[in-house]
């Protein structure tokens, strides 16, 4: 097969699945979600929840522990 009929054919397909994939993405599910947990029937109004804490890995693991005599 050439391989700009080849290129033809598979270029269509490939965009086809990558306007599938961001149509049926959850970012654009009904239910209202806040840092990737899902809040159906909130006590507290959304906008007045605040974040808080160090942000998304703000903490480092513990790879070289240094020891000191106590």
């Amino acid at each position: 097969m050439n391989f700009l009929k080849l290129v033809g054919l598979r270029l269509p397909a490939f965009f086809l699945a990558g306007a599938l994939t961001l149509f049926i993405s959850p970012e654009h599910s009904e239910s209202a979600q806040r840092n990737g947990f899902s809040i159906e029937d909130p006590l507290i109004p959304l906008e007045e929840i605040l974040g808080g804490g160090p942000p998304r890995d703000g903490i480092h693991s513990i790879d070289s522990t240094k020891f000191i005599l106590a």
